[in-house]
C-alpha cells in the first residue's frame, strides 16, 4: 500500500493497464483452458457478454447499506458498487482519483478537494461541492454512525463549498489520514435528495451500478447505470452479491452455476483446482491475531507477551489452519506491504519453548500464567483457539477459551477478557491500523494500554503529511509494535477467489474492499 498521495490517470485506465500487464494470453476454448487465463486478464469488448449478470458468493453478511452505519470492511464491496468515493483506492492500496480529481493540504488543517465535473447521481441530481458538504455534514451529525465514519467525522471542524467544483475541509487538528478516510465509507457520496430518509435498505449514489434490491444479511442486487461518468468501467448488465457464510455451500453454488465467482477457504484450494475451477489469491492486511488488553494483569509485562509469542509455532499453523496459504507474522502487515518493517520479520520470534519459559521466569512467573481468551463461534476461529491453547500449554501458559456468538465480540472491547483471538482486515491507512490496535484511544485497544515509544511515534505520524517521511515513520512504528508484541499476530491471511474461468478484469485487493471496475464475463462461458 502506498502512503503517498499523488494524482494518477482515471481508475479505469489503471485497472486496464495493470490487467494487460498480468494477461498471459487470450480466452476461449474449454473450461480447462479458460482456467489457465489469469482472473485479472482483460478481454476485447467483442469477447464480453455485456448482457451478463455476475453473481458473487460472499461469506460476510451485511445488515445495512448505509455507508455511515456499515462499520465492517468486509461487506463494503456491496457499497462500492453503488457509491463512488471522493478518493479511490487501487488494488495495491494506493490512493487514486475518483470523484475528486486532485487534493492538497493548503495548511496542516485545511484540505482542498477539486471535484470531477459533469458527474450526476443516479437520480439525476448533480454531484457538486454542495452535495459533498451535505454528505459530510450528515456524517458529522449522525448519532448512530459507526466508528469508521464517526471517528474521522469528529475530526472535521467545518466543510465549505468554493464554487461548484472545490471543497475545503477544515480539521480541528492535523489529520493527514483524512485522505484514507475519504477513500472509505466517509467519502461515499449519497444523492442529497435521499439523505433525509433511511438508507438502511435503499441507496442512491454516483457509482457504476444501481441498487434494485437489498435483503439484509441475504443479498444485494444491482443493475448497470448507463449514466455513469466512466462508462468503460461498467462491463456487466447486473451484479448480485449473495451472503453465504458456509464455505462448502459457496463452492457447491459455484460448481452448480448458481454463482459466477466466490471467496473460498484455504482448505478448499486443492479441491477447487481438482474440479477445474480457477483459483486466484492475494496477500491482504488481514491476519489471525491475539488482540490484547494491555491494561489487564500480566499482559502489561512485555516479557510475558514475548513469551507467548515464542510459544507459538506459526509455521505449523500456516501449514495446518492455512493449508500453506499465508505467512507467519509478528506485524499486522504482510511482508509485501509498504508499511511492513524489514527490521522485524517473523524470524525474530521463532518457536522456542525454552526461550518462552526463560522469559516467563524472568517476568516472575516460573510456574506459569493464565489468561481468558474470547473466540467467536465459527469453525476456523475455534480451531485456531484450540490450536493455540495446546501450543502454549507446555510453556506454562493457560488459555481459558470463552466461545461466543459474533454479536458478543464487545466483551473484549468492553474490557471483560484478557484477549481476543480472531482476525481484522485493518484500515486503508496503515497508521490508522496501528493506532486502532495499540495506541491510546484505539477502538480495538480496550483500556488504551500502549508503549511510550510507540505512542510517541503515532503522535508524530499524525503531524506528518503523506509521503516518504510518513512511510518511514509507519515502518518504525510497526517495528516497535512487533518488538514489544503490543498485539500478537500469528499469520497473515490471503483472499482466495474461485470461478470457472469466465470472469475477466478482476484484481483482488490487498487492502480495503474489492472493487469491480472493468470487471466482465466472457461470452459462451459456463
Amino acid at each position: 500500500m502506498s502512503l503517498r498521495s499523488r494524482v494518477v490517470p482515471p481508475l479505469a485506465a489503471v485497472v486496464t493497464a495493470a490487467s494487460l500487464a498480468a494477461c498471459g494470453g487470450g480466452g476461449g476454448g474449454d473450461t480447462a483452458n479458460k482456467a489457465e487465463v489469469p482472473i485479472s486478464a482483460t478481454a476485447a469488448s467483442g469477447e464480453l457478454d455485456t448482457s451478463a449478470t455476475l453473481t458473487f458468493a460472499d461469506p460476510f453478511q451485511n445488515d445495512t447499506i448505509d455507508p455511515a452505519k456499515n462499520d465492517s470492511g468486509f461487506p463494503t464491496r456491496q457499497l462500492n458498487l453503488v457509491y463512488d468515493r471522493l478518493i479511490g483506492i487501487a488494488p495495491s492500496g494506493e490512493l487514486t482519483p475518483q470523484l475528486a480529481t486532485k487534493w492538497e493540504f493548503t495548511n496542516p488543517t485545511t484540505l482542498r478537494l477539486t471535484l470531477r465535473s459533469g458527474v450526476k447521481f443516479q437520480d439525476g441530481a448533480p454531484f457538486d461541492a454542495a452535495a459533498v458538504v451535505k454528505n459530510l455534514d450528515r456524517s458529522r451529525d449522525l448519532p448512530d454512525a459507526g466508528a469508521a465514519v464517526s471517528t474521522p467525522a469528529e475530526a472535521i471542524k467545518d466543510v465549505k463549498a468554493s464554487g461548484d467544483d472545490v471543497v475545503e475541509i477544515t480539521l480541528k487538528k492535523p489529520r493527514y489520514s483524512i485522505l484514507y478516510d475519504l477513500a472509505q465509507n466517509l467519502g461515499m457520496m449519497i444523492s442529497p435528495g435521499s439523505l433525509s430518509g433511511s438508507l438502511d435498505r435503499t441507496a442512491v449514489g454516483a457509482g457504476m451500478y444501481k441498487l434494485v434490491d437489498f435483503k439484509p444479511g441475504v443479498s444485494a442486487t444491482y443493475e448497470r447505470w448507463d449514466g455513469y461518468w466512466d462508462p468503460d468501467a461498467v462491463k456487466l448488465a447486473g451484479f448480485v452479491i449473495k451472503s453465504i457464510p458456509d464455505a462448502q455451500t459457496r463452492i457447491n453454488a459455484l460448481q452448480s452455476g448458481q454463482v459466477t465467482m466466490s471467496l473460498i477457504d484455504e482448505s478448499q484450494v486443492r479441491d477447487a483446482k481438482g474440479a477445474s475451477l480457477r483459483v486466484s489469491e492475494e496477500a491482504t492486511v488481514s491476519a489471525w491475531t491475539m488482540f490484547l488488553n494491555l491494561t489487564r494483569g500480566e499482559l502489561k509485562n512485555e516479557q510475558v507477551r514475548q513469551a507467548i509469542s515464542h510459544a507459538i509455532d506459526r509455521k505449523a499453523l500456516v501449514e495446518t489452519l492455512g493449508h500453506g496459504h499465508g505467512e507467519p507474522a509478528v506485524q499486522l502487515f504482510p511482508s509485501s506491504y509498504e508499511a511492513y518493517s524489514q527490521d522485524w520479520p517473523a524470524a525474530k520470534y521463532p518457536f522456542d519453548v525454552a526461550k518462552a519459559k526463560e522469559l516467563l521466569a524472568a517476568a516472575g512467573h516460573p510456574d506459569g500464567v493464565e489468561f481468558s481468551a474470547l473466540i467467536l463461534n465459527r469453525p476456523l476461529d475455534k480451531q485456531l483457539g484450540q490450536a493455540l491453547q495446546r501450543m502454549v500449554e507446555p510453556v506454562g501458559i493457560k488459555l481459558s477459551l470463552k466461545v461466543v456468538e459474533p454479536a458478543r465480540y464487545s466483551m473484549f472491547t468492553d474490557g471483560e477478557v484478557d484477549m481476543f483471538l480472531g482476525r481484522w482486515g485493518g484500515r486503508a491507512d496503515p497508521a490508522d491500523t496501528l493506532k486502532s490496535n495499540a495506541a491510546k484511544g484505539g477502538f480495538i485497544n480496550p483500556g488504551g494500554g500502549t508503549a511510550p515509544d510507540f505512542q510517541a511515534l503515532m503522535d508524530k505520524i499524525d503531524n506528518t503529511p503523506t509521503g516518504d517521511a510518513r512511510v518511514k515513520l509507519v515502518q518504525e512504528a510497526s517495528a516497535i509494535f512487533a518488538q514489544r508484541q503490543l498485539d500478537i499476530p500469528i499469520f497473515a491471511r490471503r483472499s482466495i477467489f474461485a470461478d470457472k474461468g469466465c470472469v475477466v478484469g478482476f484484481t483482488p485487493y490487498m487492502v480495503g474492499a474489492d472493487e469491480y471496475r472493468g470487471v466482465g464475463v466472457r461470452k459462451n462461458c459456463d
